[in-house]
């Protein structure tokens, strides 16, 4: 296994980027699932399950990897990279990322209570009021 100096699923040989066989299989593989549905997540933990190393330093996958890999347009054939994928799936791939990012809504913070109610304790404060004004004001939110 080579160090990992230049792009997953390229290498550089007689001093030109060319296309690592093996790496470019995974490459397609990673549009593929993500088209198909799956996070960063799933892809990443496939990955580590099939034992693919991302490289010989930082072998395992984790879905920041997936994401920048998936993002990349050089896999297109830019800046002197070989294509490894066509120009419609990376255009594909990046219509269903921004798709999600649109309709992405973070889940709600749960109040940490313990210091809510070392607060009160502190300041002495009623926290059964205090618990119970913002439960009632979490009900009628969450709506």
């Amino acid at each position: 296994m080579h160090k990992r100096k230049i792009l997953y699923g390229y290498l550089i040989q007689n001093g030109e980027v060319t296309a690592e066989p093996k790496e470019a299989i995974t490459v397609k593989r990673i549009f593929v699932d993500y088209l198909e549905g799956l996070s960063y997540q799933s892809i990443a933990e496939m990955l580590n399950e099939d034992k693919i190393p991302y490289s010989s330093e930082a072998p395992e996958w984790n879905k920041h990897k997936v994401k920048r890999l998936l993002e990349n347009p050089r896999y297109t054939g830019e800046k002197e990279y070989p294509a490894i994928i066509g120009l419609k799936t990376f255009e594909a791939v990046q219509q269903l990322i921004q798709s999600k990012a649109i309709n992405y809504t973070p889940k709600k913070a749960k109040p940490n209570m313990k210091a809510i109610k070392a607060f009160c304790e502190e300041n002495e404060l009623n926290y059964e009021l205090i618990e119970s004004e913002w439960l009632g004001f979490h009900k009628e939110n969450a709506k």
